[in-house]
């Protein structure tokens, strides 16, 4: 696809699975102002050797990455957005919301890439939680959940 294509995707959410129910609120997730030039605010995520690190579709690769590979029950939810893209750049946040998890409610992926020929190529990879209550932080934070 090309990237004049990929632009088309960000300027909306592309829902990409939702399990039952109808789960939380992901208007104020993709809102929130993140300082995409300090990847200080993420822990940084080491890859799998074998990971597929140069494709034509960031928002698609970040998903073949990190996103859930199984059904998950609950209100659990999956969101990919384009936040920058330029010739230079492509910043993709995949949001996972709902998690089954017992102090993990959330996990924020930062997936950075950056254009070789007609593809792009995966620069950087970061993450942050959100925690259940009473668990930890309930803002997005490199600090893990109790």
């Amino acid at each position: 696809m090309p990237r004049h294509s990929i632009a088309l995707l960000s300027m909306g959410l592309l829902v990409v699975g939702t399990a039952c129910g109808t789960g939380p609120d992901l208007t104020e997730d993709v809102n929130e102002t993140h300082d995409l030039a300090d990847r200080s605010a993420y822990s940084e995520v080491e890859l799998p050797a074998e990971a597929e690190v140069v494709g034509v579709d960031p928002n698609q690769m970040a998903l073949d990455l990190f996103g859930m590979q199984e059904p998950v029950e609950g209100n659990f939810s999956e969101t990919v957005v384009m936040v920058v893209e330029s010739d230079d750049e492509a910043i993709v946040e995949l949001t996972q919301t709902g998690l089954p998890d017992d102090s993990v409610e959330g996990q924020l992926y930062r997936l950075d890439f950056v254009p070789v020929g007609n593809e792009w190529q995966l620069d950087w990879a970061g993450e942050q939680w959100r925690c259940r209550e009473d668990r930890g932080p309930q803002e997005w934070t490199t600090e893990r959940c109790l």
